[in-house]
């Protein structure tokens, strides 16, 4: 998956588990990641950070369903609450929308 921002471009490899993020450089950025300055025609300069966060081996659907069953069994809230599902599914409703509305050229 691609996801492109205006300041940064993140790849995710769901098969590999791997992760990139390309971003330009804020002060508050980790200073352990990969950095360099590119030189712009307006003699601006930007420094671009690259990361390749750890993905931690697992299986998400699995751990979400735990999470979920340990949480009534021991009558804990969610990590992920009904409020955030409800939200997230609108989003979902929305883009649905959205593809349907869509013309075809």
């Amino acid at each position: 998956m691609r996801i492109m921002q205006k300041d940064a471009y993140i790849g995710v490899d769901f098969l590999e588990k791997k992760a990139e993020i390309i971003k330009i450089k804020s002060a508050d950025d980790d200073k352990k990641v990969f950095s360099f300055d590119v030189e712009l025609p307006n003699r601006n300069k930007k420094t671009i950070a690259v990361a390749n966060p750890k993905i931690e081996d697992g299986n998400a659907i699995k751990l979400e369903l735990e999470s979920f069953v340990n949480a009534i069994i021991n009558d804990t809230p969610t990590v992920v609450s009904e409020v955030d599902g409800y939200l997230a599914m609108d989003v979902a409703h929305q883009i649905l929308n959205k593809i349907g509305n869509a013309v075809v050229s």
